[in-house]
């Protein structure tokens, strides 16, 4: 869907043919369409690390909390070190929830 309104076709066709095709309301489509076309530039604890950097931080958690104890306030120094990216405690929080099994 995207792809053919950046081509320059007119929008309320292509909304059309998606709704047409998948059976959701041109409203339903149309309320996709706008929310997701800032997820790229949009930053939140869902997608601020790729799998593979989500992956690589677990086992470079794993293997620092064998020597260390790890705080929150160290994993957002890890990530930005290695990716230079920005985290907050309250990510850190998250992602300790989300992989405390794995830690």
């Amino acid at each position: 869907m995207l792809a053919a309104v950046v081509d320059g076709e007119p929008v309320p066709p292509v909304f059309a043919r998606f709704s047409a095709s998948t059976g959701l309301s041109v409203s339903n489509v149309r309320t996709i369409f706008y929310r997701g076309r800032d997820e790229r530039t949009k930053h939140n604890a869902n997608s601020l690390l790729s799998a593979t950097e989500d992956q690589a931080l677990l086992y470079a958690t794993q293997a620092i909390s064998y020597a260390n104890s790890l705080t929150r306030s160290h994993l957002g120094d890890l990530v930005r070190s290695l990716w230079t990216k920005k985290v907050g405690t309250t990510w850190a929080r998250a992602w300790v929830a989300r992989h405390g099994d794995n830690l």
